[in-house]
């Protein structure tokens, strides 16, 4: 087979063959050959200038265990980097990707941790340090106890106390019966980060909190990946709240051993 260029023709007969690779459906009736298969088939050679080239060959079928016909074939001139590339592709099996899963009481445990390692931070900043602290653990107990729409209730305490401190730390003035919205607003006015999913995160919450408001009005019963979304961003805004140099160099907790 012959590849005419014009100012110089490369001739299939005159190369090296150095590698093959083949993508095969099925096997030619009338040949024993794996290299008449039905198919793609791929041949890597090198002429003597030092050039590459890649042979193809593909092989039809009109229906399954019939004659296979070659429908097309030819040679393309490559560079040596593709050439390469090709015959040090890896050939071992796709990797079977596994699916880790994380129970709901791990999930918990660590909640209670992240609560153990926050303690300090907390006493140390916060006038209501007590009344705080309490509310991250009925949160999590809530979580615990499975009873989602209170734990979003608590969720709506703790970042209402989470802001109000991040105000107070700014020397922002606010006034106590500020709702969490306009909380938030203030919060972003002080050129402070502010995470962007914080206000729907609040808009969760307060879905459920109008309820005691307008009881006539049906709002759907908060699933535990709702409840789980919630309190992770609770969890981040209270950490950013109470920032690890706080912290005194103190060591991270770990989790109790049960009993």
């Amino acid at each position: 087979m012959k590849l005419d260029l014009g100012f110089k023709t490369l001739d299939d007969a005159e190369a090296k063959w150095l590698y093959g690779f083949s993508s095969l459906i099925d096997h030619d009736p009338a040949s024993s050959d794996p290299k008449d298969a039905v198919g793609d088939h791929y041949d890597i050679l090198a002429t003597k200038d030092g050039e590459f080239l890649l042979r193809f060959r593909i092989r039809g079928q009109r229906s399954f265990g019939s004659p296979a016909f070659t429908s097309d074939e030819g040679l393309i001139p490559i560079p040596g980097d593709i050439a390469r590339l090709l015959m040090d592709r890896d050939r071992s099996p796709a990797p079977t990707l596994t699916e880790t899963k994380v129970s709901f009481d791990s999930i918990v445990g660590d909640l209670y941790v992240w609560i153990h390692d926050m303690t300090d931070r907390i006493q140390k900043s916060s006038e209501v340090a007590g009344d705080f602290l309490n509310d991250l653990r009925e949160m999590t107990m809530c979580l615990n106890a499975q009873v989602y729409r209170a734990c979003l209730a608590m969720g709506g305490v703790i970042l209402e106390r989470s802001i109000k401190q991040k105000l107070s730390d700014l020397k922002v003035p606010f006034a106590k019966d500020w709702m969490v919205g306009k909380l938030i607003g203030e919060l972003s006015n002080a050129n402070v980060y502010v995470d962007p999913s914080l206000k729907n995160t609040w808009n969760i919450i307060n879905a459920q909190r109008i309820i005691g408001v307008h009881a006539t009005e049906a709002t759907p019963i908060p699933s535990r990946d709702q409840a789980l979304m919630v309190m992770f961003a609770v969890k981040d805004t209270v950490t950013r709240t109470f920032p690890a140099e706080q912290d005194g160099g103190g060591q991270p907790a770990t989790r109790p051993e049960s009993k």
